[in-house]
């Protein structure tokens, strides 16, 4: 399995989600959890949810139930990709280098989950370690995000072998053609 070949490795800390933080822990590698609810994805195009609130249950219940087990959680997956512009989108923009755009209302609700997270997370354990992910080139979500006080430690990067180098294929791993 995955995890016994990282150790194998040496890899000191892998991404899981909830159901492999026990796996990891055997086969001695920190778990960085993960916070993406598998089971009820969340549509931050819905402006009819308090996505602090929704952010900040998930993520405290997370940390209650791994609190000792876990020192690292990202709070959500790829949050630069969230936010991305798509074809088809209307209403405000915000940008980012490469002309690429990210879509505002999308942005704001991811934002204000991010918070709820960080703080369900920090009102648990304040001494586990926060992360922001993202990919590709989308890279300026996490400035705004700072500027807009998402707490977080570490910024976490996913580049995959399949996008190649070059910055100008403006594709998301959805097939969106940005």
């Amino acid at each position: 399995d995955v995890r016994s070949l990282s150790r194998d490795l040496g890899v000191p800390a892998v991404g899981v989600t909830a159901y492999a933080v026990d796996s990891a822990i055997k086969n001695k590698i920190a778990p960085i959890l993960i916070l993406e609810p598998m089971d009820a994805p969340v549509d931050f195009n819905n402006n009819a949810v308090d996505f602090y609130s929704l952010g900040y249950g998930y993520a405290k219940k997370m940390a209650t139930q791994y609190k000792g087990k876990v020192k690292y959680y990202q709070l959500s997956n790829e949050v630069s990709g969230t936010t991305a512009w798509k074809a088809g989108d209307s209403g405000e923009q915000l940008t980012n280098r490469f002309n690429l755009k990210y879509n505002k209302n999308r942005y704001v609700n991811l934002r204000d989950y991010l918070i709820g997270m960080s703080e369900g997370v920090s009102d648990v354990d304040p001494a586990t370690k926060k992360i922001i992910s993202g990919h590709w080139v989308l890279v300026d979500v996490i400035k705004y995000l700072i500027k807009d006080g998402v707490n977080f430690d570490i910024v976490g990067w996913d580049w995959y072998s399949d996008m190649g180098d070059n910055v100008h294929n403006k594709t998301t791993d959805e097939g969106y053609v940005l």
